[in-house]
């Protein structure tokens, strides 16, 4: 009987000691855990070497990534030609003028006329033509 009830009492200490360890452990990560979290800064500036865009210039963007970007890159041909430094006249020309010729080099501009008559604007033809022409320096 003596040696069973020795037993129960190292092992009931044991389980009290390991259970007492265990919340101190814990407690302890979770303290750690709650105070070494600090908030994540968002860079304002560009981390790779290219700046940001102008402000002025992100609804140019906005506009060109909408309307543009299926068919269009910036620097390099896709289904039509890359579009940095375009013409304003050109742009003007393809969106917003009625074509009058009819051949097979014309048809590019009756799409873009028909397709943005009267969905931009002269000023969102200026705005997508500032974001073509800005140079990251």
């Amino acid at each position: 009987m003596d040696f069973n009830r020795n037993y129960i009492t190292r092992f009931i200490w044991g389980i009290s000691g390991i259970l007492l360890l265990a919340f101190v452990l814990f407690g302890w990560l979770f303290y750690v855990g709650k105070t070494a979290r600090k908030p994540i800064a968002i860079a304002k500036e560009a981390f790779c070497g290219v700046p940001n865009l102008p402000e002025e210039l992100q609804q140019g963007k906005a506009l060109f990534y909408q309307n543009c970007l299926a068919c269009h890159k910036l620097d390099m041909d896709g289904i039509g030609p890359g579009l940095r430094n375009a013409d304003h006249a050109v742009l003007q020309q393809w969106l917003l003028v009625d074509p009058t010729h009819k051949d097979q080099a014309e048809y590019g501009r009756l799409f873009h006329f028909k397709t943005f008559q009267n969905k931009l604007a002269e000023e969102d033809i200026q705005e997508i033509q500032a974001y073509l022409n800005h140079k990251n320096e």
